[in-house]
């Protein structure tokens, strides 16, 4: 069976009275699938029903994994509506393919994020990155603790929390409309610079330099002041406190350990 093939099946199977559209999304619609590659299947419904694990399931046809997203226009419309949503709408429909149109709705919201001027949020997505920042002050304090108590899943449990948020946070910061999820961390690194400590700090924590748990927690948390220094002038008033208290504390931390460890 061939792509083609399978695509012509899919959209058979799934077309039905509460269908309006289905686009094909990924690497099979960028052009650069590997054998190992999935079929990313979005499934545009009129209504969606309560039934569970409806939104994202996985069915296997001969060699070919395929994920169904099964959603509405209107979600994915008001996805693009703000900064934070609009990070994981925008790529995906930029590189849509259109199997399935009834009412050309799916073409015209394909071509609005191919027009799609990150500028217009830029207020918006400048604030979100400030409550993360803000929020992942607890993620700080996770990894903190679990250095002082020597418990290894708690520093874990931290680091990837913290290290996720500040990829989060900068790539909001920055608009990093990534191509994909495969190179996600690539195009934030790339945005703040591929010399930049930021980055150097980022690709110790997410394990891609040999270190130790207790190096990449500490990475994570000079991540964590890597990432508020580049916001400095855009954190928000209500959240200086909270971040600046951090920020103190980490520091005295991370230095006080790296001079044991030295």
């Amino acid at each position: 069976m061939t792509v083609e093939n399978l695509l012509q099946q899919l959209v058979t199977e799934l077309d039905d009275e509460n269908t309006v559209a289905i686009g094909l999304t990924g690497s099979h619609a960028r052009g650069d699938a590997t054998r190992y590659s999935d079929l990313d299947i979005w499934h545009y419904v009129e209504t969606v029903d309560d039934e569970p694990y409806t939104a994202y399931t996985l069915r296997q046809y001969d060699e070919y994994l395929v994920s169904f997203s099964r959603g509405t226009l209107a979600a994915q419309r008001d996805k693009m509506n703000s900064a934070s949503g609009a990070l994981s709408a925008v790529p995906g429909l930029r590189q849509m393919r259109v199997l399935l149109d009834k009412t050309g709705e799916l073409t015209t919201l394909v071509d609005a994020a191919r027009r799609f001027d990150w500028q217009v949020y830029e207020a918006d997505a400048i604030q979100y990155a400030s409550h993360e920042l803000l929020g992942n002050a607890e993620e700080a304090h996770k990894v903190m603790n679990g250095l002082a108590r020597s418990e290894d899943y708690l520093q874990v449990y931290g680091v990837l929390g913290l290290t996720l948020g500040m990829t989060h946070t900068v790539a909001l910061f920055k608009g990093v409309l990534a191509d994909s999820e495969n190179v996600y961390f690539r195009q934030v690194e790339q945005a703040t610079g591929l010399d930049s400590e930021w980055t150097r700090q980022h690709r110790i924590a997410l394990g891609l330099v040999m270190a130790s748990p207790h190096m990449r927690a500490l990475a994570a948390l000079r991540l964590y002041r890597e990432t508020a220094t580049l916001l400095k002038d855009v954190i928000l008033p209500e959240h200086q406190a909270v971040i600046s208290s951090t920020l103190k504390r980490l520091s005295r931390f991370v230095d006080s350990n790296s001079a044991q460890m030295g």
